[in-house]
């Protein structure tokens, strides 16, 4: 899924639920601050102002990716527990701190709530950074992922309908095509 298609499509469902996008940038990153550092297995996700939501994540301490991060591609960023906890001794005063994440300087907004690990890897080990920032500063040639929050679990399976008809319009795959896209639905989410 290109940027762009994205981004249309969140403008799109957006009136319909929650829709957020993003995508992996790395999952073999190193976090450091000072002379400590994290393990080459830390996540890098550029997203927009609605991943942590979308998610299932909560915010801790401090705050999420706003429009305005977006807009001025900052270099700010989320950090999971797991790094929070390995350099920052789970010190809220990581809040405003400056971390390099794989060699670029980057100020820490939040620090997640404890999550775990998922399937689709992070949790716990995520930085989560504005996907302007990380489109303009780091590989960018990487398929987006939109997520979408349904806004009760009665409207999921009207939510996956809507979502196909809009990205078919968007990639106009005419009505007797296969769909060239996959919708997954997380029951853990949903629960």
């Amino acid at each position: 899924i290109s940027y762009k298609e994205a981004f249309d499509f969140k403008s799109r469902f957006s009136k319909i639920a929650s829709t957020s996008i993003s995508y992996r940038s790395s999952q073999t990153a190193t976090v450091k601050y000072d002379s400590r550092k994290t393990n080459p297995n830390v996540s890098i996700f550029g997203a927009d102002e609605n991943y942590v939501y979308v998610s299932g994540y909560e915010i801790e301490w401090g705050r999420n990716i706003n429009q305005q991060d977006l807009n001025l591609n900052s270099n700010v960023v989320l950090i999971g527990q797991d790094i929070f906890k390995q350099i920052f001794n789970s010190s809220p005063s990581a809040v405003g701190k400056i971390i390099s994440v794989n060699n670029k300087r980057m100020k820490i907004i939040g620090v997640l709530a404890e999550k775990g690990s998922g399937m689709s890897g992070g949790g716990d080990r995520s930085c989560i950074a504005p996907i302007t920032y990380l489109r303009n500063n780091i590989s960018s040639n990487k398929s987006i992922s939109i997520g979408v929050m349904a806004k009760n679990n009665n409207q999921i399976d009207t939510c996956i309908d809507s979502a196909i008809g809009i990205f078919r319009s968007i990639r106009r795959i005419r009505p007797n095509e296969e769909q060239n896209f996959t919708i997954t639905k997380s029951d853990s989410l949903a629960k």
